[in-house]
């Protein structure tokens, strides 16, 4: 006969399988959602027109001064070396467009390039390996607005980026912190000059990367990512103190709860806040501001991603490359001390004690877990806060330890 511990073991389990699936299918809902919005954004062309246009600019600012520097010498062997310039141009990015130069003197080339007939060279110019490109810009477009990791691999649309870092680490060895930093280096480094769009994407990557991973965030990137300038955020005491040769920062923590709750870092409620139209997610539309926090880390963790059928339809898949022990969450955490001093506070104590042999970031993360029920400082704002400075400060008294699975 089965004893009621086991019983009550049985049931937790069953119950935290049954958690574990609802957890899983919100997460394929949000993730179906947010790529819906993506899709019907059409990110996908505007990166590919963008790239091929910016190419075909390229080479138009570097042939026409070559052109107007030689006007007065239209010899054949100019002519024929220019010709050869530009087919070498094409030739190295892809381009076709050889046959139109034919018969064409120094004066058709100036025509042709003014009035952009070239352009049409450029069409399969984001099948070339440009970091910070087409499948680049989409990839940031798709982690800057909406918070998830574009994955287009089965169209062979995959970031320039990521399959870089993939060919030198091999398959599920790709971190995802340093995927989404190169990421935003090289399309940041591709933009300029800057394009309304992708830099208003490339702010909003920044801001999510700082909320993704540090503990403070810059208040410029913040403010255009929540859709209030920096005086108001100042005005709301969100700025930390300023200090010499330092951008205004902002504690991670207070960004997240004025997000989530609109409280300010003193606990009082945000009655009237006025969000720009010009500043932040609605600025590009159709990108809904309910999408500020990320989900890229539950699509590491599940391996899924989103592929749409030759019908335009959406469908689950398999994400690949990642490392699923190294994404922040799933870390894991153990007590570090036998016996505490006499001195130690019973709610210090307490929240270690429930770690114990072991409990996960997202474990001591979650809504009112043990944890959270045990951190007892002024600035703490209930679940909407960071408790990585707990968790950095029990690490520093050595009460416990951090372990790789």
């Amino acid at each position: 006969m089965e004893s009621k511990e086991n019983s009550k073991n049985s049931s937790r389990k069953s119950k935290s399988k049954e958690i574990m699936l609802c957890d899983r299918e919100l997460f394929e809902k949000d993730l179906l959602k947010r790529v819906s919005v993506f899709q019907k954004a059409d990110i996908y062309n505007i990166a590919l027109k963008f790239t091929q246009k910016r190419s075909a600019d390229n080479l138009k600012n570097i042939i026409l001064p070559i052109l107007d520097a030689n006007s007065n010498n239209p010899s054949r062997e100019t002519t024929r070396k220019i010709k050869e310039y530009i087919s070498l141009h094409l030739e190295l990015l892809g381009g076709e467009g050889s046959n139109d130069l034919a018969g064409l003197n120094l004066k058709g080339f100036k025509n042709l390039f003014k009035e952009d007939r070239h352009f049409d060279w450029f069409e399969q110019v984001w099948e070339m390996s440009l970091p910070g490109s087409g499948p680049d810009l989409t990839a940031l477009a798709a982690y800057g607005f909406l918070g998830y990791i574009y994955d287009d691999s089965h169209y062979s649309f995959t970031s320039w980026t990521f399959k870089n870092l993939f060919a030198v680490n091999g398959p599920e060895n790709v971190s995802s912190k340093e995927y989404l930093k190169l990421l935003i280096k090289n399309c940041e480094h591709y933009l300029y000059p800057p394009d309304l769009l992708f830099n208003q994407a490339l702010l909003f990557a920044k801001a999510r990367y700082q909320l993704d991973f540090e503990d403070e965030i810059d208040a410029y990137n913040f403010s255009v990512f929540c859709g209030r300038d920096v005086r108001t955020l100042a005005n709301n005491g969100l700025l930390m103190p300023k200090e010499a040769n330092k951008k205004p920062t902002i504690l991670k923590e207070h960004a997240v709860n004025f997000l989530i709750n609109k409280r300010r870092p003193d606990g009082t409620e945000v009655k009237r806040d006025k969000v720009s139209a010009k500043i932040g997610a609605g600025a590009i539309d159709p990108f809904p501001k309910i999408f500020y926090h990320s989900i890229w880390k539950e699509q590491i963790i599940h391996k899924t991603s989103v592929d749409t059928d030759f019908d335009g339809y959406l469908e689950l898949c398999r994400l690949e490359g990642f490392k699923s022990d190294h994404v922040m969450g799933v870390e894991k955490y153990i007590k570090n001390i036998d016996k505490f001093p006499s001195n130690v506070a019973i709610h210090n104590k307490t929240r270690v004690e429930w770690i114990g042999k072991g409990k996960t970031f997202n474990e001591i993360n979650a809504a009112d877990s043990v944890y959270r029920d045990n951190v007892k400082r002024l600035s703490y704002a209930g679940n909407s806060s960071s408790i990585m400075r707990d968790l950095k400060y029990d690490l520093s008294k050595g009460w416990i330890k951090k372990i790789n699975k």
